[in-house]
């Protein structure tokens, strides 16, 4: 089978992925990891935020207004940290040995040009 210049570009592409992805799939555990500590941490400093006003007796609109800012500020950020941790730490867990369907694709592949070439069919 003869293969294009794009085909083996494509193939060594994913060779390098297969080579790659032992120290990747560490370098996104380790990610989702740090990202779903930073993400909670704010969430913490921002629960405490909140619940700092309510336990204050003077009705200090200013500080309040303040701490819904910054609540409305972090929340998005923080929910987004937590969902990339999610998916890093999915994709991580999902693919610990590798893609199964690149691998496949390349045994076949190696085993497809390692075969000596056969006698022409005539028809």
């Amino acid at each position: 089978m003869e293969l294009t210049p794009q085909e083996r570009k494509q193939i060594e592409r994913l060779r390098k992925q297969e080579r790659q992805w032992p120290l990747t799939r560490w370098i996104l555990l380790g990610g989702g990891v740090i990202a779903a500590a930073e993400g909670i941490y704010i969430l913490l400093l921002l629960f405490g935020l909140i619940s700092l006003h309510s336990n204050t007796t003077s009705l200090d609109n200013a500080h309040f207004s303040d701490n819904i800012l910054a609540f409305a500020v972090f929340w998005p950020q923080c929910l987004l940290m937590m969902g990339c941790s999610f998916w890093f730490i999915a994709v991580a867990r999902r693919d610990w040995h590798g893609n199964i369907q690149n691998r496949l694709l390349l045994k076949l592949l190696e085993v497809q040009q390692n075969q000596p070439p056969g006698p022409a069919k005539i028809t």
